[in-house]
């Protein structure tokens, strides 16, 4: 934000300004020099998370171009997760979704989690939740198309295996959703303590699997390096459920594998949104995973990551003049632009000044020839609608507000480039080295030989 003074002001006021809210939500005071900036930190509380709009202001001036400044900002948000326990138990280490809930619950985390059973997953409103975790569930029954519903509009979904998980059932009603069809339970040891096949004892843990390939790369396992990556591998897993290749054309992203390379944790995206698949299970039953230390932050980082809050990051706002790459996301297409001024521009009527298709249809590049709050207006599914997310502040080039007073040097080379005029210095010197272009002197024999005839004609 800029504004022209000539003489230096104490207590120019601020305003700040939430949305399309006329009323200041933040009004403050700053000491300002003339040609001089000045910092002010502003302190707010959302009442929620997501995508919000600010509107800084100074008093106007001759200059009201930047008078005001639109930013676009993710404000951190709480996820809420619906966490589905598919064996329940009065014991708490026993039941089916105590390890989870206790992680996605534990002070300081961003999730929120709710716990119902099975059978309560029949009346859940799912719309309500950002997140679904199915725990050894064996069927969701008549919620199977919900589910995918659900995934295609930009929820996540997590599927941990267990006893009573049938391979048969979940194709038939998950088929589609999970990253890779369920084959067989395979058996690879007990742990320490632990009982095999048939109650025998088996001494040690040697022949637990292991977690041996970790894409440390991706955000939701990229906190897991030096010290920390032992917690990971560190498991021991005891049964685990074997998958079928992924079939021809899907390519479903392995996240981790065991050491006899089967997958372990399997990500895809359907839609919109994000399904992981853990093929073992999430308490004790299958491995001990649930008890080591990167068992936390890895069920907290899945819940962002399923819903995209990982990838939420601070907009840098568009210069005027600069070109502007807006996604709308898979299944969507652009509508409609509205600018600053309230008024909608139709995609053809973008198009004519310069819209144009990127990454084969899925994004639009173009040049806003404004500053302020430039709203996207989106089709999905024959609705259309803002979506705030994708909304975009555009602001001035700051040098335009820089109104300090240019050396002579410095402004002949600005409006007559290097080739008529050079700065070497400030001032006056400045001006006095500047080079004297070609065209003047000649230009200046010109005359003179035009005056010399004259004079012989006269």
């Amino acid at each position: 934000v800029g504004t022209s003074v000539k003489a230096p002001q104490k207590d120019l006021p601020v305003s700040l300004r939430l949305g399309a809210e006329v009323r200041p939500a933040i009004r403050a005071f700053v000491d300002l020099a003339p040609g001089g900036t000045a910092r002010k930190n502003l302190s707010h509380a959302f009442e929620q998370g997501g995508p919000a709009t600010l509107s800084l202001a100074l008093p106007g001036d001759a200059l009201s171009l930047d008078d005001e400044r639109t930013l676009t900002v993710t404000v951190p948000r709480e996820i809420r997760a619906l966490v589905v326990d598919g064996a329940p138990s009065p014991v708490k280490y026993r039941d089916e979704a105590y390890f989870v809930e206790s992680a996605l619950g534990s002070p300081a985390s961003p999730v929120r989690p709710s716990l119902i059973d099975a059978e309560a997953l029949r009346e859940a409103d799912l719309s309500k939740f950002d997140v679904l975790f199915l725990l050894n569930v064996r069927s969701v029954g008549a919620r199977a198309a919900d589910l995918a519903r659900f995934v295609e509009e930009g929820g996540g979904l997590f599927v941990s295996m267990g006893d009573q998980v049938d391979p048969d059932t979940y194709e038939r009603e998950l088929g589609k959703l999970l990253p890779l069809q369920l084959h067989v339970v395979k058996t690879a040891g007990a742990r320490a303590g632990g009982t095999g096949n048939g109650g025998t004892q088996v001494q040690g843990d040697a022949k637990a699997a292991r977690l041996a390939q970790v894409d440390e790369a991706h955000p939701a396992l990229s906190v897991f390096t030096g010290e920390a990556r032992e917690g990971l591998l560190g498991a021991r897993f005891e049964r685990y459920m074997l998958t079928r290749p992924a079939a021809k054309g899907e390519a479903p992203v392995v996240l981790a594998a065991y050491d006899d390379g089967a997958p372990a944790l399997v990500e895809a995206r359907r839609g919109r949104g994000r399904v992981m698949l853990f093929t073992s299970t999430a308490d004790r039953d299958w491995s001990d995973w649930a008890i080591r230390t990167s068992f936390l932050p890895a069920m907290q980082r899945f819940a962002a990551w399923l819903t995209g809050a990982l990838e939420e990051k601070r907009d840098v706002p568009t210069v005027v003049g600069s070109p502007r790459t807006i996604k709308p996301g898979e299944g969507r297409t652009l509508v409609a632009l509205v600018g600053p001024d309230g008024k909608e521009r139709k995609r053809r009527d973008l198009e004519a000044q310069g819209l144009t298709a990127e990454e084969g249809g899925l994004a639009v590049t173009w040049t806003p020839p404004e500053p302020g709050l430039w709203q996207v207006k989106v089709s999905e599914r024959g609705v259309e609608k803002l979506d705030p997310a994708l909304a975009f502040a555009v602001v001035a080039d700051p040098r335009e507000s820089d109104t300090r007073r240019l050396e002579p040097g410095e402004l002949t080379a600005w409006l007559g480039g290097e080739a008529h005029a050079r700065v070497e210095g400030q001032g006056v010197a400045a001006a006095q080295t500047r080079a004297v272009p070609l065209w003047s002197i000649l230009l200046a024999l010109a005359v003179a030989l035009f005056l010399v005839e004259g004079f012989f004609l006269g």
